[in-house]
């Protein structure tokens, strides 16, 4: 037979239990350089890409354009598309870093940029082709100090359409 729980051992919804709180001020956060170690990973954000590399050896990352946006000219249905023209990538962006914060538990690196104008590939009057629209995004990365995993939290600001985007992920 399985013991009886009390309804004060469950969890309730949308809330909290068991977790205290101490009182005191929160850890402050610090500015942190573009280049930076983890006990796993040391990471460069001082060229156009982000350099992400693990330190065992065993790295899994291309040399750089870990998270770089791709976008290219695309028609189709769900079932099928049809590309009709090449990648686009960092070459046509504009992408910079807002911040870089250490703080005692991950270091949050923070980059926005945007999909510059360009000529028409098709000869019309739009940026790329008829219907691209606009593209923008900013990318939240965290590294955690002492876990052999980070992550990148992507938000697109995306118009248009006959557009394929893709990220690059190893």
């Amino acid at each position: 037979s399985f013991p009886t729980r009390r309804s004060s051992d469950l969890l309730p919804s949308c809330g909290v239990k068991g977790f205290k709180t101490v009182s005191g001020k929160i850890a402050d956060s610090r500015p942190e350089s573009n280049c930076f170690r983890t006990d796993f990973y040391e990471a460069d954000f001082s060229g156009p890409l982000p350099v992400i590399r693990t330190l065992n050896g065993a790295d899994v990352f291309a040399p750089d354009g870990f998270g770089e946006i791709l976008f290219r000219r695309d028609i189709g249905s769900m079932w099928s598309e049809f590309p009709i023209s090449p990648w686009f990538g960092a070459e046509k962006m504009k992408e910079e870093v807002k911040s870089i914060l250490s703080g005692d538990v991950f270091i949050q690196v923070v980059t926005e940029g945007k999909v510059l104008s360009s000529p028409a590939a098709d000869g019309g009057n739009d940026d790329y082709w008829g219907g691209f629209g606009s593209l923008s995004f900013r990318k939240e990365y965290r590294f955690y100090r002492h876990q052999d995993y980070f992550t990148l939290k992507l938000c697109l600001d995306w118009k248009g359409n006959n557009t394929k985007i893709a990220v690059r992920f190893p």
